[in-house]
């Protein structure tokens, strides 16, 4: 059985490096495969692997990392073999939605007022 597994959480990361590094062990580690995005506001990520592997992953992101992802609204569903990610990037961000950073920024905010 495999799974997808979509989580966010916005909380301050005093060390953004040392969280994304630890983040691409833990997911190297548990065989996951994904976007994970780590910036001073939070972490944003999306994974895919054998459920229970996402399931441990979880268990140590609410446990192994102090109260960061403690409340943490981790999303875990179903997916074939072939729905997974095939490669994993873990990466520091300026936002964790990553929404108004880089050109176009302002652009970007105008229309999302719109909506």
């Amino acid at each position: 059985d495999f799974g997808i597994l979509l989580f966010y959480e916005y909380a301050e990361v005093p060390d953004v490096r040392a969280l994304a590094r630890r983040l691409e062990e833990l997911c190297v580690a548990s065989s996951l495969k994904g976007r994970l995005r780590a910036s001073q506001e939070g972490v944003n990520g999306c994974l895919s692997g054998a459920w229970a592997a996402c399931q441990a992953f979880v268990a140590e992101m609410q446990e192994g990392f102090g109260d960061l992802f403690a409340e943490t609204d981790f999303k875990l569903g179903p997916c074939t073999e072939g729905q997974q990610f095939h490669s994993l990037k873990v990466w520091q961000s300026d936002e964790v939605c990553g929404l108004f950073a880089g050109e176009g920024g302002d652009e970007r905010l105008a229309a999302a007022q719109r909506l």
